[in-house]
């Protein structure tokens, strides 16, 4: 979170910082990785790696896909 704060201050200081969508993806972020954390505690192991392998996945794809129309 640091790192963040210390790169939005360098954008705001430029007159760049988009101050209300900045906002919003803290909040969504907050929510994310909260909302993310609690669901992670009551999945069991073998439930939540291959969860975690099909997000990796579509990612991965994302990106392949992404880089070829670049």
């Amino acid at each position: 979170m640091p790192v963040g704060l210390l790169g939005a201050y360098t954008y705001w200081e430029n007159g760049e910082l988009n101050v209300e969508a900045s906002l919003l993806i803290a909040a969504g972020l907050f929510l994310g990785v909260w909302g993310g954390a609690r669901l992670a505690q009551h999945l069991p192991t073998p439930v939540l790696q291959p969860l975690f392998a099909v997000f990796i996945m579509v990612v991965a794809l994302g990106l392949w896909i992404e880089a070829g129309s670049a």
